[in-house]
This record gives C-alpha cells, sequence and structure tokens, in this order.
C-alpha cells in the first residue's frame, strides 16, 4: 500500500456523503493514481477525486498518475469533488435514474467546471 496525502476536507465530504446516503470506501493509497474514493449511492458506483478548494488551483492539479488512471478510465464517470455543494448535486441527479451514459456527460462536465 501506497501511503497517501489526505487532504484537509475528506473527512468533512465523506461524512458528508455518508450523511446523504451513500455508501463510501477509502481507495486513496491502494494504487498510484486511483482515485480517493468509490462512493455508492441509487445502484452507481463513482470514483471520487477529493481536492481542497482551499489551495491555490496549482496545488489542487491532478497529479500525472491521476491524469494517466482518468485517462485509461474515460469511458467511466470519474468526479473531481471540492465542496458540499457538488455532492448535494450529484445526489439529485442520481435521484433523476440517468443512463449511464448521462452520468458520465454529468461527471465530465462537473469535472470541467472544476478545472478538471
Amino acid at each position: 500500500m501506497i501511503r497517501a496525502k489526505v487532504d484537509k476536507n475528506q473527512p468533512e465530504l465523506v461524512k458528508f456523503f455518508r450523511e446523504l446516503g451513500f455508501v463510501v470506501s477509502h481507495r486513496h493509497g491502494c494504487h498510484k493514481g486511483v482515485p480517493d474514493l468509490e462512493i455508492g449511492f441509487g445502484g452507481y458506483i463513482i470514483p471520487v477525486e477529493i481536492k481542497d478548494p482551499e489551495k491555490p488551483p496549482s496545488a489542487r492539479k491532478l497529479t500525472p498518475d491521476q491524469i494517466k488512471y482518468f485517462d485509461e478510465w474515460s469511458d467511466f464517470p470519474i468526479l473531481v469533488i471540492l465542496t458540499k455543494f457538488q455532492i448535494l448535486s450529484l445526489k439529485n441527479f442520481i435521484l433523476e435514474k440517468p443512463l449511464v451514459h448521462e452520468l458520465l456527460e454529468y461527471c465530465r462536465n462537473e469535472n470541467k467546471k472544476s478545472g478538471y
């Protein structure tokens, strides 16, 4: 197992995911580039990379290993989360029971809005 840094907002966001009924599995440190969390809700499982919005944008960039992972898994939904608002938006989107390709597009658009 790789010793991984955890963003300071991760415990708060994990708690919020769980309060909203998500299942959360910690994945950071299992392999270079793998997103921090795997979350489940409404029949969907989504890898989630947590970034701290208080850090400057240059310190929140995806690492080369994360970029490689995102590229290799580009046909699957992966989401970068910085805030509770994003988690709430994700839950509301999932409650609409999107098709998998709609969830993939949602994640891509949200990542773009966040600069990823």
